[in-house]
């Protein structure tokens, strides 16, 4: 089984055997969960349902890696638990469907490390570059910076920053970086 881990804003998305949510984009409807796993007399999973599960987390992995890299606030913990070994003894005694506290804990063991560093309260530094119209963002953080956002409009949205931006004359350019831990720097502004 494998467990993966992504934070979007915040909010954790947390994958169990990566089978409800992958099915759900794929648009399976075959009725293969995680709730439901297809076992053997041993309790082995049977081949195919053991190949569907690896097809299906592949999927769901990278959905998460699409996802992460559309938003600076996102975190994917990067396939840190494709490795985790589970066995039939981590499984709980009521349904054998579900982890157990043992495999709670070895997923914790993998997943916390790959989450966000609670005591990184320090927001990064960035900085504009200007060559006449031509703006040029970067920044700087001891833990690593996730990206840079822009927004040209007062309270509009915010647009991961990918390459240098025009800034025509009489225009107004706020951004902003976000550093790996989810810290934020306060926003800076230019005029052109």
């Amino acid at each position: 089984m494998d467990f993966g881990l992504a934070s979007v804003d915040n909010r954790r998305i947390v994958r169990v055997a990566g089978l409800v949510a992958s099915r759900a984009v794929a648009g399976d409807d075959r009725g293969i969960g995680a709730c439901d796993p297809k076992y053997d007399a041993q309790g082995i999973p049977a081949p195919a349902q053991v190949t569907l599960a690896h097809q299906q987390e592949d999927l769901y992995d990278g959905v998460l890696r699409s996802v992460c890299a559309a938003y600076v606030h996102c975190r994917w913990d990067g396939d840190a638990s494709d490795d985790l070994q589970l066995h039939v003894a981590d499984l709980s005694t009521f349904d054998y469907g579900h982890p157990a506290v043992s495999a709670r804990a070895k997923t914790a063991a993998i997943e916390w490390p790959a989450s966000f560093d609670f005591t990184d309260t320090s927001a990064p530094v960035s900085k504009a570059r200007r060559s006449g119209r031509r703006v040029t963002l970067s920044a700087s953080d001891a833990q690593g910076v996730a990206g840079i956002e822009y927004r040209r409009k007062a309270g509009g949205a915010w647009t991961r920053y990918t390459k240098p931006l025009l800034l025509k004359r009489g225009a107004r350019l706020s951004w902003r970086a976000v550093d790996v831990n989810g810290n934020v720097e306060a926003a800076h502004g230019l005029t052109g």
